[in-house]
């Protein structure tokens, strides 16, 4: 399996994954009200964090190691897919350490609530925190998709990209979980499966 199978797959599994947390999490108006709905399971809480992390990892080496491929291929502004190489990594590390500061703030709830608590809210809003570079990152390759392929199917991810990417963006002006961010994350995962798929398929032609 090459690389770019293996990044097909990633962008496939990855959202998959994270879309299997969604119906077991808590849906809360606030962080704290959500972190005591987590703590009455830890158990599931803490598998559901490791599964989203674990998703949230594959779905952005899948992004990153797409890009590259992009990059390489010598095509029409392929190297604006360059730097969402490298800034796709930087938001996974974000999200990952904000995951880890979820699940921190699970463990130490029972000994110092009000710590984690605090804890908690800050692993909410680091979330907000990558909206800059997400938006960079789908602008960027997007735009590469839309100008550098002549099929319509990938002229179509890249504009649907750009549109997630404008998402997140203007997500920073709104409160956490608005629509604006539910678009955001929510068309992220679709259409990386679809990236991932017509990936696949074009690497079974070749």
């Amino acid at each position: 399996m090459n690389s770019r199978s293996l990044a097909s797959w990633f962008l496939i599994i990855g959202p998959i994954l994270c879309f299997a947390t969604f119906p077991f999490w808590p849906q809360m108006p606030t962080a704290s009200e959500e972190l005591i709905e987590l703590v009455k399971n830890s158990q599931l809480s803490l598998l559901l964090m490791i599964s989203f992390a674990t998703g949230m990892t594959l779905l952005f080496c899948g992004l990153s190691m797409a890009s590259r491929e992009v990059a390489g291929s010598d095509t029409k502004n392929s190297s604006l897919a360059i730097p969402a190489a490298i800034l796709f990594p930087i938001a996974m590390a974000v999200i990952a350490i904000g995951i880890a500061l979820n699940i921190g703030a699970l463990q130490m709830y029972e000994t110092s609530p009000d710590m984690a608590q605090s804890v908690y809210l800050i692993g909410y809003y680091s979330f907000e925190g990558t909206g800059v570079c997400l938006f960079l990152s789908f602008a960027l390759l997007g735009t590469a998709l839309i100008t550098g392929y002549e099929s319509m199917i990938c002229k179509i991810i890249g504009a649907l990209y750009v549109v997630v990417a404008i998402a997140h963006f203007t997500g920073l002006f709104f409160t956490p979980n608005s629509t604006v961010d539910v678009v955001g994350w929510m068309g992220m995962f679709i259409v990386s499966i679809l990236f991932g798929i017509v990936s696949l398929r074009g690497q079974t032609q070749e």
